[in-house]
């Protein structure tokens, strides 16, 4: 492996670090937000600021298993170009490796 191709791969990391954590921060804070501007507008009471968290943590939690899902399929091909007969079945949506 090349200096090249080392550093491609630390910054495809480096991004795809990146990606996650903005996946994750983002829904909360976005739906905080939007529980305060209905607290606000409709004169609610604090607990819909909690009902916001809990949906935020939920979107952060579902949109970091999509990720963690896109990820482990992306290793999976790889490997599956670099070893092995490179046959793959799906079962139950997901694909596996022989």
């Amino acid at each position: 492996m090349d200096n090249r191709q080392i550093l491609r791969e630390c910054a495809e990391n480096l991004a795809l670090l990146a990606q996650l954590g903005i996946s994750i921060a983002v829904p909360p804070l976005l739906c905080l937000y939007a529980a305060d501007w209905l607290r606000d507008r409709f004169s609610l009471g604090g607990w819909i600021l909690a009902v916001g968290l809990v949906i935020g943590i939920g979107g952060g939690v579902m949109s970091a298993w999509k990720f963690w899902r896109m990820i482990r399929k992306r290793f999976q091909n790889e490997d599956a170009g670099s070893s092995g007969s490179g046959k793959s079945e799906n079962i139950g949506g997901e694909e596996h490796q022989d």
